[in-house]
């Protein structure tokens, strides 16, 4: 599972097989440096989960980014509502399951708010050299100095240091915005 506000380059296949490779382990998450606190023990697995009583000795930091490969036995414990954290795995941790940490040195971003979001747009763009991206099939009549457009958008004003979602149509000027097939989104001042 990758929480959908995560951003990275880690190959989900090489996390899955280390996971399986590592059994009797339970579960497996992975480690990067951003997002919420953990502590791992002396044999790398998870002893605490954000500043829960520990259930073992702490030997190390580490950084909780929301992939995980969930293994069977906590696969049947999974609720329909709820949080993974602190619904199964904290629990889980209580019951004495092992919960291993992966280590990687990817770099992640977490994306779960707007200016996030917009942030790691505007880096994808400073990354590539480019000041603006324009997907194949977008229909640009504007300036879009600053932003990303998706395929099949539709910019008829201009769009500045935004986001355009594709098929969204920009009608009037916008700057510093999300813009979607709903509507538009302008960043806070």
């Amino acid at each position: 599972m990758w929480n959908s506000d995560i951003l990275g380059d880690l190959d989900p296949g090489a996390l899955a097989s280390a996971q399986f490779r590592a059994r009797p382990r339970r579960s497996r998450s992975s480690r990067a440096r951003q997002a919420r606190k953990r502590r791992l023990g002396e044999d790398g697995r998870i002893v605490r989960l954000f500043g829960r009583e520990a259930i073992a000795d702490e030997r190390a930091g580490a950084d909780f980014i929301g992939v995980h490969v969930v293994g069977g036995g906590l696969r049947s414990s999974l609720l329909e509502r709820g949080c993974l954290v602190g619904d199964v795995y904290i629990p889980a941790l209580r019951a004495g399951a092992r919960l291993a940490a992966h280590r990687v040195a990817t770099p992640f971003v977490d994306v779960g708010s707007l200016a996030a979001y917009v942030g790691a747009n505007r880096a994808w763009l400073a990354a590539r050299g480019v000041r603006s991206w324009i997907a194949p099939g977008a229909r640009v009549s504007a300036s879009v100095d600053g932003s990303i457009v998706g395929a099949g958008a539709i910019v008829a004003a201009d769009a500045l240091r935004s986001v355009v979602w594709p098929g969204a149509h920009v009608r009037e000027p916008v700057a510093d915005a999300v813009v979607t097939p709903h509507g538009t989104v302008r960043l806070p001042a």
